[in-house]
């Protein structure tokens, strides 16, 4: 497991429409489910698929969780990053995955995905042998293709040691092993401290917002949520007049787009949301909707814009290297950006995970202003707007929101 964020990918043309896989993405976004990779044999296939429902089930009864249907997955074709969880089941005689297929469970993980390999043979294995399995060798062969991080044991007194404790009783788990996690370089004396990469897994905001996209426009205006309103306020405050190419990141519904849509030469829109673009869809504001990571979309389009609006998408995001490099490369010179974000109140210098109301399981951040301009020097930009204002209004609670409105410097050469 892996939650290094990937770098920026290749550029590449837009993809074009695709309704095999946008009914994948409908149908995977309507609720939190699991998945499990298809291999090909009808039994190993219906035996994954039975286990999930058992453990769905389970999770069901034991926590809040109102679990959907497991799906099937295609690696080389079906999107990842849907599903916070995927089972992969390996078989000693399948092919092993072609490269192109490998890339994609990669950059998976590397965006925060889980998939738990299981050899299906270390229980029959004779002691000692666990690790010349016909299933062990196979799995070695794939683990060898990808980028997967040195391990280390936690010690047994650790909190992580700790959160298994809904699956104590559940079939197979094993409760003697012991639990290992990346293992970090030793931190540099002279340097700065060392900090893990974070960011919310996609498959978990997809499942959060396609709850709330039916209700989601009913939440906005003046007394509620002014994530929309403030960040295009921003950008038309950096760029007053002229038809511009605009990217919508995190475009949700609709609502920035609404309100850009005059200034809009061309307007595209990106989201994890199937449910959330399906409405934005029908309100027929954008010229292109693309379901998917918006780090990934933008690198994919480098120089294609004129101005990106990303309201209440940055939160996700402990470390904002990524995907403010994916909008400077996205942005023609001197573009502009436009986001949200939430002020770290202890420290302007750091990031920290914080807390907000109904979209803490989503994954959500605070940033210091002071870190946020920093990250935005070294992704290219220069900072033209920092300020607070009143982000949104709930139970007569009010969330203030860090504004930032960034121009992207002419590149050298």
């Amino acid at each position: 497991l892996s939650t290094v964020a990937p770098p920026p990918a290749q550029a590449a043309e837009p993809r074009p429409a695709d309704p095999q896989a946008d009914a994948f993405a409908a149908k995977a976004t309507s609720g939190a489910r699991l998945a499990y990779v298809t291999t090909g044999n009808a039994e190993v296939d219906a035996i994954s698929k039975a286990g999930l429902q058992s453990l769905t089930v389970f999770l069901g009864q034991r926590t809040a969780l109102e679990g959907g249907e497991p799906l099937g997955l295609d690696i080389a074709r079906d999107e990842l990053a849907f599903f916070p969880l995927i089972y992969w089941p390996i078989v000693p005689d399948a092919p092993k995955p072609s490269a192109q297929a490998l890339a994609r469970v990669d950059a998976y993980m590397k965006q925060g995905g889980t998939i738990l390999f299981d050899t299906r043979d270390a229980v029959e294995a004779a002691p000692g042998a666990e690790t010349r399995s016909p299933g062990m060798v196979a799995l070695r062969g794939i683990l060898s293709s990808l980028d997967i991080p040195e391990l280390e044991p936690i010690p047994r007194e650790h909190v992580l040691t700790k959160t298994f404790f809904l699956l104590r009783d559940f079939p197979g788990r094993f409760t003697a092993g012991r639990l290992w996690v990346e293992a970090m370089p030793a931190a540099d004396p002279d340097g700065p401290d060392e900090r893990r990469p974070a960011r919310a897994g996609d498959g978990q905001i997809a499942a959060i917002y396609a709850a709330r996209a039916a209700r989601w426009d009913a939440g906005a205006g003046p007394q509620a949520y002014r994530g929309a309103d403030l960040v295009a306020e921003a950008l038309l405050r950096m760029v007053p007049d002229g038809a511009l190419d605009i990217a919508d990141a995190g475009c949700g519904t609709g609502l920035v787009g609404a309100l850009l849509k005059s200034r809009a030469r061309r307007l595209d829109g990106v989201d994890l949301s199937a449910p959330m673009l399906e409405r934005a869809r029908d309100k027929g504001l954008y010229d292109a909707l693309v379901c998917g990571d918006l780090v990934g979309f933008l690198a994919e389009r480098p120089s294609r814009y004129d101005a990106i609006a990303c309201a209440a998408t940055l939160i996700h995001f402990g470390d904002l290297g990524p995907p403010l490099a994916a909008a400077a490369a996205a942005l023609r010179d001197g573009g502009v950006f436009a986001a949200t974000l939430f002020p770290n109140p202890d420290d302007a210098d750091a990031i920290a995970v914080g807390s907000l109301d109904g979209l803490a399981q989503g994954g959500c951040f605070v940033h210091g202003r002071a870190y946020v301009e920093r990250a935005a020097a070294a992704a290219g930009f220069a900072v033209e707007i920092a300020e607070e204002a009143v982000h949104e209004t709930q139970a007569g609670r009010s969330r203030t929101a860090l504004v930032v409105g960034l121009r992207r410097r002419p590149r050298e050469g």
